[in-house]
């Protein structure tokens, strides 16, 4: 059996992505808004949850936004604790982590570069590491790269947790 590694961009224009061992992208499913998408999600993978070994579950973690309104911001952080909600009730494995965390990781912390140069960066990456699924990611929707980057980034940090134990 294979374990599978989901990642989650919180947001309204967010993603979540699910990978196996091998590095095939299994899911990837655009959020939104709308509190039923994320109970959608969480029925789906915790459907398809006896296929798998283990379920290690990423999901980013983020604060407020500066710059946006009162209720942006609200609405924001209400999705990001669905976010969180989803990604804990399926896991067997949970982590939050910042985006300056798995960014770092991807050697995707860059000085200089505009809001969408950094994006089209992550996108980039997620084309080279996933290229079955590079059609699906765009600028438009650059949640998705993110989401499959994220859960990436659980996937090697459970491989190092193994590694570690073996030595």
């Amino acid at each position: 059996m294979t374990n599978r590694y989901i990642g989650i961009d919180a947001g309204s224009k967010g993603a979540v992505a699910v990978i196996d061992d091998n590095n095939t992208v299994l899911v990837i499913k655009d959020l939104d808004k709308d509190y039923y998408t994320y109970w959608c999600i969480q029925q789906d993978l915790a459907d398809i949850e006896g296929l798998y070994e283990e379920t290690y579950v990423a999901v980013e973690d983020v604060c407020g936004r500066p710059g946006q309104s009162c209720q942006a911001n609200t609405t924001f952080m209400k999705l990001a604790g669905m976010a969180e909600l989803t990604g804990f009730s399926i896991a067997s494995e949970y982590l939050k982590v910042k985006p300056q965390v798995w960014k770092k990781h991807f050697g995707l912390i860059t000085k200089g570069l505009t809001k969408t140069e950094r994006k089209h960066l992550s996108i980039d990456l997620a084309k080279k590491l996933f290229p079955a699924v590079a059609d699906q990611l765009t600028a438009s929707k650059d949640g998705r790269a993110e989401a499959l980057l994220i859960a990436r980034y659980m996937k090697d940090v459970q491989e190092n947790i193994g590694a570690d134990k073996e030595n």
